[in-house]
């Protein structure tokens, strides 16, 4: 049954159709609804324009009750939506929106009569706990506001902050908070559902969840279990043993299948100086030299001090004089991570409202600015700690081993078929935000691109985090065939990605490229990297 009413029409009480109301609608009742409607949107401006403060100012103005109008608690869930999707890496997973031009917005589109072949999965870990520096700056900024005294603090039925006199900073280190194994269960089995029954062709072989029949190549030979890969950090190797877990259907109930049965696990050792794709700033010197080889740090911190001014200034007057005096734009930016992070693993946070929507899109900018000035066009090393991958991707789609050094790649690992086999359908890399972003950058995609201003937020930009790189991203290189013909094409968190930009492939709607001319594509990217000169030499003067 259709509740909605449409314009002109009422649905009957049977709920089988609509009917057309004849029914004149008097002036005055033409008045009172423009009025109403007036009041409605004037008040929604006003949230939306103030954000989180203007819903907790709103909030007091009209809830003398427990009873809130429907409209205003659309409006908080939009705010509430806007603000998460302003958090650039620390955002929850979505794929609803476009980012890229050029190609279809369909997220499952598959173009007739094409069979999916192969996929390469690049996946980010899912949420966590902030990493071991931030953490030590949070708990940091917990002493310092346990220190004051609260006494001569203003309290404000609008603004009350007095609850940070009993605020404690309790967040871990690291690790993946439960909610974030949860959203890589779901990656895993949201996969099986989109791409695995299809690629194991499954249903034509009366099966719905995962077996080891179903691993067969061409010919139909049986084939090992598939080798996933991941890093020695707790985090990424928790996040690939989950997605595992979906996508076999391993603790379903349904299979008694043992992970040994499925798959095998290669961790790749996170620590400095050893060859690792999935974690290469550990693997190129110069991924940790300070400026100018890196400028992301320098572009975060003159952004914050221009979106957060005002929200600095207004913080003040309801903190303690003790506080407020040395209360800075970084004290900011850091309770907006903690909305973040106590949101990961809380749920929520009471820091969130504390800024407006424009103030969270402010922070989503810094990240995106930071991000692109260290691992990415902005950064002498982004495209270098990305090509490491690249060649890997270029060997499995060319079906062999790697016994040669290259890039950030571990030959131990890569000139085995035990650790790197190349007969498989489906390859899966669990890894870190920066790495699907240095990738992105090595295959030199144009929309990525464009410089970001330091002092003026970009609209316009396709460089945000919060599309590109959000909690459990996930970047998926299809192979597909139609007529003896192979083709790629390039999803990222579910949306089509154009190739056009890359050296040999042309403009498609489907976002696809011919297979030579992808690989062609790859080796040219490849070849416009030098890594040994810019992982390891003296930034050239012209830089």
């Amino acid at each position: 049954m259709d509740n909605y009413v449409r314009k002109g029409y009422t649905a009957l009480e049977n709920g089988s159709d609509y009917e057309v109301q004849s029914e004149a609608v008097p002036k005055r009742r033409i008045w009172q609804k423009f009025t109403v409607c007036g009041l409605l949107l004037a008040s929604l401006g006003f949230v939306l324009s103030f954000g989180s403060f203007g819903l907790g100012m709103y909030a007091a103005a009209m809830n003398k009750g427990d009873i809130m109008p429907q409209w205003f608690l659309k409006g908080k869930a939009y705010v509430e939506l806007a603000r998460q999707r302003s958090w650039a890496t620390l955002c929850p997973y979505f794929e609803d929106g476009t980012v890229w031009k050029g190609v279809s917005n369909d997220p499952y589109f598959l173009p007739d009569d094409y069979v999916l072949e192969q996929v390469h999965i690049l996946h980010r870990h899912a949420e966590r706990y902030p990493t071991a520096g931030v953490s030590k700056k949070l708990a940091a900024l917990s002493d310092k506001i346990g220190a004051i005294s609260w006494d001569d603090a203003s309290a404000s039925l609008l603004v009350n902050l007095t609850w940070l006199k009993d605020w404690k900073y309790t967040l871990g280190s690291d690790y993946l908070v439960a909610r974030g194994v949860g959203q890589e269960v779901r990656a895993g089995s949201d996969f099986w559902a989109s791409h695995g029954i299809r690629l194991f062709k499954a249903v034509e072989k009366g099966e719905f969840f995962y077996t080891p029949e179903l691993n067969v190549d061409d010919t139909g030979k049986r084939l090992p279990p598939l080798v996933l890969r991941a890093t020695t950090q707790s985090r990424i190797e928790t996040s690939a043993k989950a997605w595992a877990a979906g996508f076999f259907g391993i603790y379903s109930g349904q299979t008694d299948l043992d992970e040994s049965d499925v798959y095998k696990l290669v961790l790749l050792e996170e620590a400095p100086g050893i060859n690792n794709t999935l974690a290469s700033y550990y693997s190129c010197a110069n991924s940790n030299a300070p400026a100018p080889y890196h400028t992301g740090s320098q572009r975060r911190q003159q952004w914050i001090s221009v979106y957060l001014k005002k929200a600095v200034t207004r913080l003040q007057k309801f903190l303690p004089p003790d506080l407020a005096s040395n209360f800075t734009v970084e004290d900011a930016y850091s309770f907006q991570q903690l909305c973040a992070y106590e949101t990961a693993a809380y749920g929520s946070s009471k820091f969130c409202d504390l800024f407006t929507v424009h103030e969270w899109r402010g922070y989503e900018y810094a990240a995106d600015l930071e991000f692109y000035g260290s691992v990415s066009f902005g950064s002498y090393t982004g495209a270098a700690q990305g090509v490491g991958w690249l060649i890997e991707l270029e060997a499995r789609l060319e079906g062999r081993q790697i016994t040669e050094a290259a890039a950030s790649i571990n030959t131990t690992i890569t000139s085995s078929p035990d650790t790197f086999p190349t007969k498989q359908r489906l390859y899966m890399d669990m890894s870190h935000d920066s790495i699907i972003i240095s990738v992105l950058t090595a295959l030199g995609l144009d929309p990525l691109k464009p410089d970001l201003s330091s002092t003026m937020l970009d609209r316009k930009r396709t460089f945000s985090l919060s599309m590109l790189t959000p909690f459990a991203a996930r970047l998926f290189i299809e192979v597909l065939s139609k007529d003896g013909v192979k083709y790629v094409r390039m999803l990222l968190n579910n949306r089509l990605v154009p190739l056009d930009s890359l050296q040999y492939c042309s403009k498609d709607y489907n976002g696809l490229c011919d297979l030579d001319s992808f690989l062609k594509s790859l080796k040219y990217a490849i070849a416009q990297v030098d890594y040994d000169s810019v992982c390891f030499g003296e930034l050239p003067e012209t830089y």
